[in-house]
């Protein structure tokens, strides 16, 4: 699957050698830096010969706490966002 934030690029695979877990790849580090700020414990591959030369390894379950703080996270910022619009159209 592709997931696309405001703050980056994802790849996201099945581990072949782990069906509980993930590889999320990204071309970019800062990409996935902020998906290991919500992942405390997480850490940062670097595979300069692949395609992605960024990679991490999460479980399923941690991925799907992932997918919902980036949800809550995004609507949190369209509801500011949409507040404030609203302040200057006063």
């Amino acid at each position: 699957m592709w997931l696309v934030t405001k703050d980056g690029f994802y790849s996201v695979v099945q581990d072949r050698g782990d069906p509980d877990r993930l590889v999320v790849r990204g071309r970019w580090k800062k990409h996935l830096k902020v998906l290991k700020d919500l992942l405390p414990g997480s850490r940062i591959l670097v595979t300069p010969e692949a395609d992605y030369p960024y990679r991490m390894f999460v479980s399923r379950e941690d991925w799907e706490k992932l997918l919902k703080v980036i949800g809550e996270l995004s609507e949190k910022e369209v509801v500011a966002r949409e507040i404030k619009e609203r302040e200057d159209g006063r």
